[in-house]
């Protein structure tokens, strides 16, 4: 179980630098050839989309990446609670 527990928290340490990568590159313009950045965008986009439902975007900044960043905290933090206390 503790394996099990140490892959759920790697692969959302890894999530989190991906969705970071993602914001970044936004601001850039990543562009849409390049193949990198799709693979990110594929990954990020379904995530972001729960979030965007809710009302986070206030004139052009857009609150939703936070909201991801709480919740895969709180889901972190639950399965380090789960699995190793």
């Amino acid at each position: 179980m503790i394996i099990l527990g140490a892959f759920l928290l790697k692969l959302i340490e890894i999530l989190q630098i991906i969705l970071i990568i993602y914001i970044i590159s936004s601001w850039f313009g990543g562009g849409p050839r390049n193949v990198f950045f799709k693979f990110i965008k594929g990954i990020c986009q379904p995530i972001f989309r729960y979030a965007s439902r809710l009302p986070l975007q206030f004139g052009p900044i857009d609150f939703s990446p936070i909201l991801v960043f709480l919740f895969l905290d709180f889901l972190n933090q639950l399965i380090y609670n789960i699995f190793f206390v």
